[in-house]
């Protein structure tokens, strides 16, 4: 479901792709074995009977609709799909079915790499009680901002318990 060209076009900020991709639906694949001259626009009439009920039908099963289908065709042929999902706020038809922003996933490389970028600051915290690293605080809040996580103290320790081992030992927690 990532297409930096779709993606590109609709002109979504990254927490808006988190909140709205669900409502995008793809057709991969789609093969007819007939004479164009026989059945002229075929693909396009079928395509558009299954796009007519596709929303109402994706909405009563998964409990939302589709706002857009991407068909994949052959870029020789020169057809060009539009959208009208550019703008910051959906319809008050379709905003309900908004998801929250997810945090993004982490891999171990990108840890290593920030830990080395993080500045030198000075530790704010008196000896006494000190359970992990002063860089490995700050890498955790970079983190937890890089990937989405907007708030309080507790939503980024909310975060930090959702580093696995790994990820935990890279920041030498």
């Amino acid at each position: 479901m990532h297409l930096k060209a779709r993606e590109a076009r609709i002109e979504w900020s990254p927490e808006q792709l988190s909140q709205r991709r669900h409502l995008l639906a793809q057709n991969s694949r789609l093969t007819l074995l007939v004479e164009r001259q026989q059945f002229p626009n075929l693909a396009t009439r079928a395509l558009g009977l299954c796009c007519r009920r596709l929303s109402a039908d994706w909405l009563e099963m998964h409990g939302h609709p589709i706002v857009a289908v991407e068909s994949f065709v052959d870029s020789q042929l020169m057809f060009r799909g539009t959208a009208a999902l550019k703008a910051q706020s959906l319809p008050p038809r379709l905003a309900p079915y908004e998801q929250a922003a997810q945090p993004r996933p982490l891999s171990g490389k990108p840890l290593l790499s920030l830990l080395d970028r993080l500045p030198a600051v000075r530790e704010p915290r008196s000896t006494h009680g000190r359970r992990h690293p002063w860089p490995a605080i700050l890498g955790i809040v970079c983190l937890a901002k890089l990937a989405g996580v907007a708030g309080s103290q507790r939503d980024i320790a909310g975060f930090a318990k959702r580093l696995n081992q790994t990820q935990r030992r890279q920041l030498s927690c």
